[in-house]
Order: structure tokens, then C-alpha cells, then sequence
């Protein structure tokens, strides 16, 4: 059957009461990959940090689809390692932000572990500078198969094996 078909059965069958409506919407929430971001509302931040970019919190695709987005793996690499390579390469622009990773929380544990196929999915384009004087990340963070969390960490602590630098364009240009 295809797509199309079962998602006009599935239809039928919540109008005829028979699949509730908020099953109905955890379902489309854990299997739709499309996001949609407001670009029209800057993101709140906490009071420890003052945003660096502030030109990039409303930037990026009012919509995108979380299985194409590109990817770059490097492994046994600091934060302040891969933020000065993002800058070098001038890819910060390219990463996602406080508002995509948001986003994408909003669609729960089960779409974070079902799309995103890694632990740590950071929002590099929110790098701010905390109340402390180091460098902070917005990420949202799944270990262990625990409720996936949003987090802030200081660049000089940031290590993740298995948490690739996310990107909304194709990264051909990076040489890690």
C-alpha cells in the first residue's frame, strides 16, 4: 500500500473515532521529518548567556526536512577545536541554532532517536558567551536512551563521541 493509502486509512479512522486524535498526532509527531521553525520570534535565552551572533537567530529554513541534513564526524576533537574550525571554514552560518534544535525537541524522545542518529545534536550558530567568561553550546542531549534534554555546555568541556556538527547545507568545503 502505497504512503498516500495509509494515510488516508489512518484519516478515515480517526474521523470515525476509531484512533484517537492525540495518537494520531504523536504518530505524525514521531514519523513526519519535516520541521518547521518561526523565524518571526527570537528564541529565549537564560540570563547566564549573551548571545555572540545575534544577526543568526532568526536565520535559516523556515522548513527542512531532519533526514537531509548534512553531517561532518570528528571524533577526539574539542568544542573550542570544532568552533574555531566552523569559523575558518565560515560554516557557522550553515549550523543549526537554538531555534531548530527547539524545534525538533518539541517532536519528543521517540522522533530524536528515530531521525537523529546520534547523542549530541548542537545548535554551534547559539554559541554565547555565559556569565562565567567561557564559550557556551545550546545542545539537546541523549544518553543512554534517557529523556533527551536541552543542555548548555562550556566549549572547553565539550566532548561527545558520536556527535557529528549538523549542518542545514552540504559541507563539501570542510577538511577536518
Amino acid at each position: 500500500m502505497e504512503t498516500e493509502q495509509v494515510l488516508a486509512k489512518i484519516g478515515e479512522m480517526s474521523k470515525a473515532g476509531l484512533i484517537p486524535f492525540e495518537a494520531l498526532q504523536a504518530l505524525i509527531n514521531e514519523h513526519d521529518p519535516i520541521i518547521l521553525v518561526n523565524r518571526s520570534i527570537k528564541p529565549v535565552y537564560t540570563d547566564s548567556v549573551k548571545i555572540k551572533y545575534p544577526e543568526f537567530e532568526l536565520s535559516g529554513p523556515t522548513k527542512f526536512d531532519v533526514t537531509k541534513l548534512h553531517s561532518i564526524q570528528i571524533d577526539h576533537v574539542s568544542g573550542d577545536e570544532r568552533y574555531k574550525d566552523l569559523i575558518a571554514k565560515d560554516l557557522l552560518k550553515n549550523c543549526l541554532n537554538l531555534s531548530d534544535i527547539l524545534a525538533i525537541h518539541s517532536r519528543g524522545d521517540s522522533f530524536f532517536r528515530k531521525h537523529l542518529k546520534c547523542q549530541c545534536l548542537t545548535a554551534w550558530k547559539s554559541i554565547a558567551l555565559h556569565r562565567s567568561g567561557c564559550l557556551a553550546v545550546p545542545h539537546l542531549l541523549n544518553l543512554d536512551g534517557l529523556k533527551v534534554s536541552l543542555n548548555w555546555i562550556h566549549l572547553s568541556h565539550f566532548f561527545v563521541l558520536g556527535s557529528p556538527i549538523i549542518l542545514h547545507a552540504n559541507p563539501r568545503d570542510f577538511v577536518a
